[in-house]
């Protein structure tokens, strides 16, 4: 049976090179995890689009802080990002274009269109020795400024 008591004692035993390698390993290992953040869409052109990442156990948003949101159009020529927000903000919502207390815009919200799809992308932290957390989602406007969230390979994003 596994016990931490009988690991920290042998840890203890090792030369201090054979530590220092030990906490490296487990920090690189614990760094390389990740978690995955719900995004979700709703809203319409009319009302704002509104962006959140649910709360509960394997979400960040609420939990952890937000630190950088980049929403793009699909098959645009020009690549750029139609708002990008970096900072630090504990968050469980947000508005196209509000920028919360604790992050800048760096590209700020340029209009969205009916009839485009769009992805949005977020990165945030769980906290201190917590993985970062990464998320997404596309969404359609429709003609009639609509929002449709898109997962996977959903048709109505075209």
């Amino acid at each position: 049976m596994f016990s931490v008591r009988a690991l920290m004692r042998t840890v203890r035993r090792w030369p201090i090179p054979m530590r220092w390698l030990f906490i490296s390993a487990l920090f690189v290992t614990l760094s390389a995890c990740q978690c995955v953040a719900r995004v979700t869409v709703s809203g319409s052109l009319e009302h704002g689009v509104i962006f959140a990442a649910p709360m509960g156990a394997d979400k960040f948003i609420g939990q952890g802080e937000l630190q950088e949101l980049t929403v793009r159009m699909v098959g645009a020529a020009d690549s750029s990002a139609l708002w990008h927000i970096k900072g630090r903000a504990k968050i469980e919502s947000l508005t196209y274009g509000t920028v919360p207390s604790g992050m800048r815009a760096d590209a700020p919200a340029r209009p969205l269109e009916p009839g485009r799809t769009y992805v949005i992308g977020i990165e945030g932290g769980a906290g201190v020795f917590m993985p970062s957390c990464n998320g997404g989602v596309s969404f359609a406007i429709g003609a009639d400024g609509t929002i449709t969230s898109c997962y996977g390979d959903d048709s109505r994003c075209g």
